[in-house]
């Protein structure tokens, strides 16, 4: 266990707080929990790779750890109706095809992949959008959203290309 891998456990975790805090209309709460969520997406990155501690379940535990904490948070805020229905539902679709990518990789050929460029530009463009629906920020709803399925998009394309010349080479 790094310490990479426990800030990526950690952030997971966060989404309580923010739920909690959100319900209570704490707002200033809210803000520091998706600010320090938003850090140890970077931190936990930067550190494995500055001390070299780079391992498969942290490949493995950072992404996971972005999807409990912002699948958790549309979660509610769709329930709260705050968000719309496609919006939970495309990134829904999208993480669980992308987890099927994943699982095929490491089950059928030992590999595990790093997140793409494209799907951390996707996450930050989620978070902001999150964030708008959040502090009910009208004007940039709309365009948030169709910038963070624009980086979805490619991030999947980058996924499944990867996976089908993985199967090519194994065939």
């Amino acid at each position: 266990m790094t310490l990479s891998n426990i800030i990526s456990i950690c952030r997971a975790s966060m989404a309580a707080p923010i739920i909690i805090f959100m319900n209570r209309g704490q707002m200033m709460w809210v803000t520091t929990f998706i600010v320090l969520a938003m850090v140890s997406d970077a931190l936990d990155g930067f550190i494995a790779r500055k001390f070299n501690t780079v391992t498969v379940l942290g490949k493995a535990l950072d992404p996971a750890a972005d999807k409990i904490c912002i699948f958790s948070v549309i979660l509610f805020l769709y329930i709260k109706n705050k968000i719309p229905l496609h919006f939970m539902v495309v990134i829904g679709v999208r993480d669980f095809l992308i987890s099927i990518m994943h699982l095929y990789l490491v089950k059928l050929k030992f590999i595990v992949t790093g997140a793409n460029f494209a799907g951390k530009v996707s996450t930050v463009m989620i978070s902001a959008a999150l964030c708008v629906h959040i502090y009910d920020f009208q004007a940039a709803q709309v365009f948030l959203i169709y910038a963070a399925y624009t980086f979805m998009s490619i991030s999947f394309a980058q996924y499944f290309i990867l996976c089908v010349k993985k199967y090519d080479r194994q065939m």
